[in-house]
């Protein structure tokens, strides 16, 4: 009941903005709600007090609409593309060309929810880590090939951005070693007092930036990708592409 009504205070603050801007709002609700028992039940709640439709999307609809938003950013390219989009509670792999979502795949955790699941303890303890690791791995392992593999993928998550600007250097691109050497300077700072001492740390990130380094590093290994090139589109793009 209390993170419900959190979240009714957040979704009822967007609606004012949205209304100051003149605009109509849709408010989708991705694994937050869908992996939870009563998820439609609680969309249904919210819909209800806000007087807006919650809607809970499916997997292939958010990897769809992802996928859409970040092929727009890129100016829309005629050859094909894999996006990874590294949520909270799930993962979304999708590929394509010419706009068109040929396939995907759903990896079945996020950053919060992996790190909820194996290193909500301060300091992340050793032994946690690496069952964490090893638990990431085998999922990963499971996931079947994508259809037209690439050199690359274009990520458009928030935990890609922040583990980027812990790189420095170019922001529009992320090699595997580049997330590498991020892993070891977050695992060598075991305590969150110790991770916020890291330059450039983002505080509202700080306790899920290794699980999402360590989702992005597995997902590229796994699909034989070197590095990551930075999207600013994604799910919201998709999203405003989709009311056109």
């Amino acid at each position: 009941e209390k993170a419900e009504a959190g979240l009714l205070v957040i979704l009822k603050s967007f609606i004012r903005s949205a209304e100051r801007a003149g605009t109509v709002p849709r408010i989708v609700a991705t694994a937050s709600l869908r992996q939870l028992h009563d998820g439609a039940a609680v969309a249904q709640r919210c819909g209800a007090e806000l007087g807006v439709e919650v809607e809970v999307v499916s997997e292939e609809l958010e990897a769809r609409l992802s996928f859409t938003g970040v092929w727009c950013a890129e100016d829309k390219p005629a050859g094909p593309i894999v996006m990874v989009d590294v949520g909270g509670g799930s993962s979304e792999i999708a590929w394509g060309e010419a706009g068109a979502m040929r396939g995907f795949v759903s990896l079945a955790t996020g950053a919060v929810r992996l790190r909820q699941q194996f290193c909500a303890d301060d300091p992340v303890r050793p032994q946690r880590l690496a069952a964490m690791i090893t638990e990431l791995d085998a999922m990963v392992a499971k996931l079947p090939q994508i259809a037209a593999p690439q050199v690359y993928a274009y990520a458009c998550s928030g935990s890609i951005r922040r583990i980027a600007a812990l790189c420095g250097g170019d922001p529009s691109e992320l090699s595997v070693a580049q997330i590498d050497a991020v892993i070891e300077s977050l695992v060598a700072a075991p305590s969150r007092a110790e991770r916020l001492l890291i330059p450039a740390m983002d505080p509202s990130r700080v306790d899920v930036l290794l699980a999402g380094a360590l989702i992005h590093r597995a997902l590229a290994q796994h699909f034989g990708w070197s590095q990551f090139r930075l999207s600013s589109g994604g799910l919201r793009r998709g999203l405003l592409e989709a009311q056109r």
